[in-house]
Protein backbone atom coordinates (compact mmCIF):
# COMPACT_ATOMS: atom_id res chain seq x y z
CA UNK A 1 0.00 0.00 0.00
CA UNK A 2 2.85 2.74 0.91
CA UNK A 3 4.86 1.52 -2.39
CA UNK A 4 1.88 2.19 -4.53
CA UNK A 5 1.23 5.62 -2.75
CA UNK A 6 4.92 6.43 -3.76
CA UNK A 7 4.74 5.00 -7.11
CA UNK A 8 1.15 6.89 -7.60
CA UNK A 9 3.14 10.19 -6.31
CA UNK A 10 6.09 9.67 -8.40
CA UNK A 11 3.78 9.25 -11.21
CA UNK A 12 1.94 12.17 -10.12
CA UNK A 13 5.21 14.43 -10.44
CA UNK A 14 6.30 12.89 -13.59
CA UNK A 15 3.13 13.76 -15.18
CA UNK A 16 2.95 17.04 -13.80
CA UNK A 17 6.79 17.64 -15.26
CA UNK A 18 5.89 16.53 -18.74
CA UNK A 19 2.64 18.76 -18.56
CA UNK A 20 4.78 21.35 -17.70
CA UNK A 21 7.89 21.07 -20.16
CA UNK A 22 6.27 19.55 -22.99
CA UNK A 23 3.34 22.08 -22.82
CA UNK A 24 1.08 19.23 -23.70
CA UNK A 25 -2.66 19.90 -24.69
CA UNK A 26 -5.42 18.59 -22.59
CA UNK A 27 -7.15 16.36 -25.36
CA UNK A 28 -3.57 14.31 -25.67
CA UNK A 29 -3.26 13.97 -21.74
CA UNK A 30 -7.20 13.46 -21.05
CA UNK A 31 -8.69 11.55 -23.78
CA UNK A 32 -11.86 10.79 -21.68
CA UNK A 33 -12.69 14.36 -22.33
CA UNK A 34 -12.74 13.76 -25.82
CA UNK A 35 -15.25 11.17 -25.06
CA UNK A 36 -17.76 13.53 -23.03
CA UNK A 37 -17.79 16.05 -25.42
CA UNK A 38 -20.15 14.30 -27.41
CA UNK A 39 -22.22 13.21 -24.69
CA UNK A 40 -22.57 16.74 -24.00
CA UNK A 41 -23.64 17.57 -27.15
CA UNK A 42 -26.42 14.65 -26.87
CA UNK A 43 -27.36 15.68 -23.33
CA UNK A 44 -27.81 19.36 -24.77
CA UNK A 45 -30.25 18.00 -27.55
CA UNK A 46 -32.13 15.55 -25.22
CA UNK A 47 -32.55 18.85 -22.82
CA UNK A 48 -33.52 21.42 -25.87
CA UNK A 49 -36.06 18.42 -27.00
CA UNK A 50 -37.80 17.70 -23.16
CA UNK A 51 -38.14 21.84 -22.96
CA UNK A 52 -40.05 21.44 -26.59
CA UNK A 53 -41.75 18.83 -25.62
CA UNK A 54 -42.26 20.23 -22.46
CA UNK A 55 -43.37 23.85 -23.40
CA UNK A 56 -45.68 21.70 -26.07
CA UNK A 57 -47.31 20.10 -23.61
CA UNK A 58 -48.20 23.44 -21.46
CA UNK A 59 -49.60 25.24 -24.73
CA UNK A 60 -51.67 22.05 -25.45
CA UNK A 61 -52.78 22.20 -21.34
CA UNK A 62 -53.96 26.14 -21.59
CA UNK A 63 -55.72 25.49 -25.16
CA UNK A 64 -57.82 22.21 -23.39
CA UNK A 65 -58.60 24.51 -20.18
CA UNK A 66 -59.50 27.38 -23.22
CA UNK A 67 -61.64 24.45 -24.27
CA UNK A 68 -63.36 23.52 -21.49
CA UNK A 69 -64.06 27.23 -20.48
CA UNK A 70 -65.55 27.35 -23.96
CA UNK A 71 -67.99 24.11 -23.78
CA UNK A 72 -68.66 25.24 -20.28
CA UNK A 73 -69.98 28.89 -21.28
CA UNK A 74 -72.27 27.43 -24.21
CA UNK A 75 -73.34 24.59 -22.10
CA UNK A 76 -74.74 27.54 -19.49
CA UNK A 77 -75.84 29.73 -22.75
CA UNK A 78 -77.98 26.95 -23.51
CA UNK A 79 -79.31 25.95 -20.23
CA UNK A 80 -80.17 29.69 -19.81
CA UNK A 81 -82.18 29.85 -23.00
CA UNK A 82 -83.65 27.15 -22.55
CA UNK A 83 -84.78 28.29 -19.24
CA UNK A 84 -85.73 31.30 -20.61
CA UNK A 85 -88.40 29.42 -22.88
CA UNK A 86 -89.78 27.45 -20.01
CA UNK A 87 -90.73 30.83 -18.67
CA UNK A 88 -91.84 32.43 -21.59
CA UNK A 89 -94.02 29.35 -21.75
CA UNK A 90 -95.09 29.30 -18.39
CA UNK A 91 -96.19 33.03 -19.11
CA UNK A 92 -98.24 31.97 -22.17
CA UNK A 93 -99.72 28.84 -20.51
CA UNK A 94 -100.94 31.52 -17.68
CA UNK A 95 -102.24 33.58 -20.28
CA UNK A 96 -104.30 31.20 -21.90
CA UNK A 97 -105.49 30.17 -18.52
CA UNK A 98 -106.91 33.30 -17.48
CA UNK A 99 -108.36 33.87 -21.05
CA UNK A 100 -110.24 30.13 -20.77
CA UNK A 101 -111.40 31.28 -17.45
CA UNK A 102 -112.65 34.38 -19.11
CA UNK A 103 -114.34 32.20 -21.54
CA UNK A 104 -115.87 30.39 -19.00
CA UNK A 105 -117.09 33.30 -17.51
CA UNK A 106 -118.67 34.61 -20.62
CA UNK A 107 -120.34 31.25 -21.11
CA UNK A 108 -121.73 30.98 -18.05
CA UNK A 109 -123.45 34.72 -18.31
CA UNK A 110 -124.94 33.56 -21.75
CA UNK A 111 -125.98 30.48 -20.10
CA UNK A 112 -127.83 32.70 -17.67
CA UNK A 113 -128.96 35.07 -20.21
CA UNK A 114 -130.18 32.61 -22.24
CA UNK A 115 -132.24 30.47 -18.77
CA UNK A 116 -134.31 34.07 -18.22
CA UNK A 117 -135.20 34.29 -21.90
CA UNK A 118 -136.52 31.06 -21.18
CA UNK A 119 -138.23 31.86 -18.19
CA UNK A 120 -139.95 35.23 -19.96
CA UNK A 121 -140.95 32.82 -22.54
CA UNK A 122 -142.48 29.93 -20.32
CA UNK A 123 -144.17 33.08 -18.23
CA UNK A 124 -146.09 34.08 -21.88
CA UNK A 125 -147.96 31.15 -22.78
CA UNK A 126 -150.89 33.01 -24.04
CA UNK A 127 -149.58 35.48 -26.61
CA UNK A 128 -149.07 33.64 -29.88
CA UNK A 129 -146.73 34.77 -32.23
CA UNK A 130 -144.91 36.69 -29.38
CA UNK A 131 -141.18 37.61 -29.48
CA UNK A 132 -139.10 38.28 -26.99
CA UNK A 133 -136.50 41.13 -27.59
CA UNK A 134 -133.16 40.56 -25.52
CA UNK A 135 -130.35 43.48 -25.66
CA UNK A 136 -126.64 41.40 -25.76
CA UNK A 137 -124.11 44.79 -24.89
CA UNK A 138 -121.98 45.15 -21.69
CA UNK A 139 -123.52 47.74 -20.91
CA UNK A 140 -126.28 47.35 -18.76
CA UNK A 141 -125.20 43.16 -18.22
CA UNK A 142 -124.83 42.00 -14.96
CA UNK A 143 -123.13 38.98 -14.11
CA UNK A 144 -124.86 37.01 -11.59
CA UNK A 145 -123.67 33.55 -10.20
CA UNK A 146 -125.69 30.81 -10.52
CA UNK A 147 -125.98 30.06 -7.27
CA UNK A 148 -127.09 33.30 -6.84
CA UNK A 149 -130.05 32.75 -9.34
CA UNK A 150 -130.96 29.80 -7.87
CA UNK A 151 -131.96 31.34 -4.59
CA UNK A 152 -133.49 34.48 -6.50
CA UNK A 153 -135.52 32.04 -7.94
CA UNK A 154 -136.64 30.17 -5.33
CA UNK A 155 -137.55 33.29 -3.18
CA UNK A 156 -139.42 34.84 -6.22
CA UNK A 157 -140.88 31.89 -7.39
CA UNK A 158 -142.88 31.60 -3.89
Amino acid sequence: DLQRRCQDKEGESQIMQKVGSEKVGPKASMPSVNNEQPEVSTIDVQREELQRLKDETERATRELHKQRELVKREAEDRELQLLEQEGEQLRVMDALNAERENLDRQKRAALILQQGALRLVNQMPNESGGCLEVQLDDSQCRLEEPHAESSHAESGGS
